[in-house]
Parts: structure tokens; C-alpha cells; sequence
């Protein structure tokens, strides 16, 4: 017997199990002669921008830097801060990665302890954590058909979400901030942030039109005794980025992350600096997909002979919807102890702590770190951290297990003090995520013939009679070797997926 078949390659997106890994910091360095000297640490913040994200030889390698704000008062009860950079470089050897594979890496700094050994000189000591994601686009071999003489084959027609090789690219926005006449010009800058999000993607042949907004945030200190001032910017950008296997049908699951910014304060002919110069990197991820269709065989058996057939599990996935929802967590700090008097500033960073699909349920917690920069009861300067735990829950419609990888980020930030001494902050936090169904398919890769009869074949008897109990023509002709054509034929059933519970004629040739 020669079974004539036909292969297809099915693309699917495997994720590997995530792999969290701890990164020390050290840094000792000293502030310029321009800067004043250091009479007491506030703060020492820590943020981690990763910056490349590859696989080499089978391993992950990951590079970026820790900014270090060193928030300090000087001698004169002045509020000042210093930049310093500590580049680092990770390499991780997951198991089942691959070179081409997309790795995506969510930081989370640590405890990070700061002290003067000299008034000019600091060391910083501290760790953080990052958790690492491989994905890959694995394609599996399957047969779509099988045939000869006395061979009967179940063939699945499926409709998924077919990815295409996920795409990472680095944009650089360069501009220009001008304080204008109504804001003081800039004695010192204090903090400094940037952060990325997507307004729109579109897919033009094969590639994707990215819109998005870098939010630009600056606290600084103007000339004088005056309090801190913040500005927050906001420019636009558009990319265009090749993508292969993109479509017009294509569906994009797009983010984005500020992951370096360089403030260049521009000093006018008088000697004032009202306009500050910036460069702002940003990381654009692409996971794309588009409807299709595909039709693989499922089952098989002969009854003329014996068969080998060999199966894989098929992982399948289906865009079910996208989940873009602000969700508002509030909270009111204590400091009744007098810790804090005056607000200069309050700023915050969310976390995610956990992520899950339970059934059809998203269930994410995390946690928000609060910053707040201002003076005490005293009037001293103080720069206080405290942090809120936060949980979101979001049900799906719909039936069967989903997949989502949930990304938060803070919209917006408002407080005020309340009359008991503290603060009342609500933080607007935006919860995006695109979902998936998830379906597990045996298919056959393989099929051939086994010398000998099929075991329990009945080449006697015409016809058996049986009365079946909720099992499908299929499983029936399957075990009698017989053909589903010929059992639906002889007690007029339409279908041979057709569950039967009633008694029923099998034709045995």
C-alpha cells in the first residue's frame, strides 16, 4: 500500500518559562567641583532601562544601564540631585532558546543604599531583579491529507491567529523644550523622566505605521530661592518598520518603552538656561498576526493493514479581544509624625508583582512606588518613598483557557494633603493586554504502512450489529476497522463526527 500524503508547516508562538535573575549595583564616584557638597542624602533611585534584548549562540543577552538620581541638601539646605550611570551587561543561558527568538525583560530595582564616604564622595550599593520571557516561532511539520485504498483519515478544518516573527526597533526623538517668558529660568535640574506609549498602528503591505507620545518629565530648581518647579512635555512620533509575514489583515500587538533619556540645558547670551535640549530612545516591540485557516489530519486508520501513525501536539491560539482600561487605585499616607510638611513634588512607578489567567479571569497585583520630594515640619528638605499594593481583575467573555501578558503603566498621578497630615493620592493606572484562546490539538505528522492485518478485523460476518452509547461514527468505524462512509450510509446519519446512542449497523467490506 502506498500512502500518497501532503505536509504543511504550522507556525505557532512558543513561550518558554520565564527565568528571574538578580543584577548587583556598585558605583562609587564623585560629584564635580561644580556641584555643591553633599550634607545629607535624601534618596538614591534607582531606575533600569534595558536597552538591547538578543539571543546569541543560544544564550540571552541583555544590556542596559541602572540611573542612579542621587537626591541630596547641601550645606545650605538646598535640594540638589546627581546622574550617575551604571552600564551592565546579563547573559542566560534559558533552556529551548534559540538564536532569533524575541526576549522581552521587565525590571524591578531593590534595596539601594547610598552613603558619603567624603563630601564629594559616594558609593552606592544595591541590587535588582529582572524577569526574562523567551518567545518562539516554532513551525511543526503536519500532514494536511493522507490517501490510498482502504485508508480513512478525520481531517480538522481550524481558524487561528498566525503569527509572524516578532519585531524589535529603536527610535531616537530629538527636541527641544523652551520655558517660555511665564516659567523662571533653570538653576538646576532635579529629576528627569521619560515614558513611551503607542496611539495607533496600522499595517501598510508589509509594514506597520506606528504612532505613539513620549511623555517628558522635569523637576527643576529656578534661579533664586524659588520652590521647584515641574514641567511635563509631550511630542510625538511615527515609525515606519518593515515586518516579514505582515499583511494588510494583520493584527499588531504594539508597545513601547522610553529607555534613555539625555537632558542638555542650552545657556542663553544672559547667562539663562529657558530652553533644554533632549534625546529620547525608545524600544518598539511588534508581535503581529492574521486570521487563517488551516485543515490538518487529526486521526487515521487503514482496514486493510496495520498503520504507524505518529502525532504532535499542535498549540493553536485565537485573538479574542484587547483589554485597554485605566483603572484608579487610591490611598492615603500617613505622616502624622511631621515627616512631611511642604509638597514640592510627587511622582510614582508601578510594578507587576503577578500575572495570571485563571479560566477566563486576568488577575494582576503589583505595586506602585510613591515618591514625594519636599520639606518637613522643620522645614528641611525630604525626599520620602512609600509604596501601595494594588490588585485588577478582568473576566473575558467567552468559554475555554486565554493567554495574556498584562502590561500596566501610570497615566496619571493626583494628591492632596488631607487635615490630618497626609496625603491623599489616586493613581490612574492604564492595564493593556491583547488575549488569546488557547487550543491543544493532537495532529499526525506521520503516516505508514505496517505489515499484517489489522488486529480484531472481522472479514467473516457482512454486517455487526451494535448499540452504541454516546460514541461517534468514527470511534465506531475506528474500531471495527470498517468504513465511517459506509456506517453512515447504512442508518442514514449525516455526519461521522454524529454522536450515536441507539443501535446501529456496521458494514464490515
Amino acid at each position: 500500500m502506498n500512502i500518497n500524503t501532503t505536509e504543511i508547516m504550522f507556525p505557532s508562538l512558543k513561550k518558554l518559562p520565564d527565568v528571574t535573575c538578580e543584577q548587583s549595583i556598585d558605583a562609587a564616584f564623585s560629584l564635580p567641583d561644580y556641584y555643591p557638597e553633599v550634607s545629607k542624602i535624601l534618596k538614591c533611585i534607582a531606575e533600569i532601562n534595558v536597552q538591547t534584548r538578543q539571543v546569541r549562540d543560544g544564550r540571552v543577552e541583555i544590556g542596559g544601564q541602572a540611573v542612579l538620581t542621587l537626591v541630596y541638601s547641601d550645606g545650605d539646605n538646598s535640594v540638589n540631585s546627581f546622574v550617575h550611570n551604571c552600564p551592565f551587561t546579563k547573559s542566560l543561558q534559558i533552556e529551548g532558546t534559540v538564536d532569533g527568538a524575541f526576549v522581552s525583560v521587565t525590571p524591578k530595582p531593590g534595596l539601594i543604599n547610598s552613603k558619603a564616604t567624603a563630601p564629594r564622595k559616594l558609593e552606592v550599593h544595591g541590587s535588582f531583579t529582572m524577569s526574562v520571557s523567551v518567545m518562539l516561532l516554532e513551525h511543526q511539520k503536519l500532514l494536511s491529507s493522507a490517501g490510498c485504498d482502504g485508508l480513512y483519515t478525520k481531517v480538522t478544518d481550524f481558524d487561528y491567529a498566525e503569527p509572524s516573527e516578532p519585531v524589535t526597533k529603536s527610535v531616537f526623538i530629538e527636541d527641544e523644550i523652551s520655558l517660555g517668558n511665564n516659567k523662571p529660568p533653570v538653576a538646576k535640574i532635579i529629576r528627569s523622566s521619560a515614558s513611551a506609549v503607542v496611539t495607533d498602528c496600522k499595517t501598510v503591505g508589509n509594514k506597520a505605521v506606528v504612532k505613539g507620545d513620549v511623555r517628558i518629565c522635569i523637576l527643576y530648581c529656578p534661579a533664586g530661592n524659588g520652590r521647584p518647579i515641574l514641567i511635563n512635555e509631550q511630542r510625538s512620533f511615527s515609525q515606519i518598520i518593515e515586518c516579514d509575514g505582515l499583511c494588510e489583515e494583520s493584527k499588531c500587538e504594539c508597545t513601547a518603552n522610553a529607555v534613555s533619556l539625555e537632558l542638555h540645558p542650552k545657556t542663553s547670551v544672559d547667562g539663562e538656561v529657558r530652553n533644554i535640549g533632549f534625546e529620547c530612545k525608545i524600544n518598539i516591540d511588534i508581535l503581529s498576526f492574521k486570521d487563517a485557516a488551516v485543515s490538518f489530519v487529526t486521526d487515521a486508520f487503514s482496514s486493510d493493514c496495520q498503520i504507524d501513525a505518529e502525532t504532535v501536539t499542535v498549540a493553536a491560539e485565537r485573538m479574542e479581544e484587547t483589554v485597554n482600561e485605566n483603572y484608579v487605585c487610591k490611598k492615603s499616607l500617613d505622616f502624622s509624625d511631621g515627616a512631611l510638611g511642604e509638597i514640592s513634588d510627587l511622582w510614582c512607578r508601578s510594578f507587576v508583582d503577578y500575572a495570571s489567567c485563571d479560566g477566563r479571569d486576568i488577575l494582576v497585583k503589583g505595586t506602585i512606588t510613591i515618591w514625594i520630594l519636599g520639606s518637613d515640619k522643620d522645614a528641611a528638605p525630604c525626599l520620602i518613598e512609600r509604596s501601595i499594593d494594588y490588585e485588577y481583575r478582568y473576566t473575558v467573555e467567552g468559554e475555554g483557557e486565554i493567554r495574556c501578558s498584562p502590561k500596566v503603566s501610570v497615566a496619571a498621578v493626583n494628591y492632596s494633603q488631607n487635615s490630618d497630615g497626609g496625603v491623599d493620592v489616586a493613581v490612574e493606572l492604564n492595564v493593556s493586554a491583547t488575549v488569546f484562546s488557547a487550543v491543544t490539538l493532537k495532529a499526525l505528522c506521520k503516516v505508514s504502512e505496517v505489515e499484517g492485518r489489522p488486529a480484531g478485523k472481522d472479514d467473516e460476518t457482512a454486517v455487526t450489529l451494535y448499540f452504541a452509547e454516546g460514541e461517534t461514527v468514527w470511534d465506531i468505524a475506528k474500531k471495527y476497522y470498517a468504513s465511517p462512509q459506509k456506517i453512515c450510509a447504512a442508518n442514514e446519519i449525516e455526519d461521522s463526527e454524529t454522536v450515536c446512542n441507539k443501535m446501529l449497523l456496521i458494514p464490515n467490506n
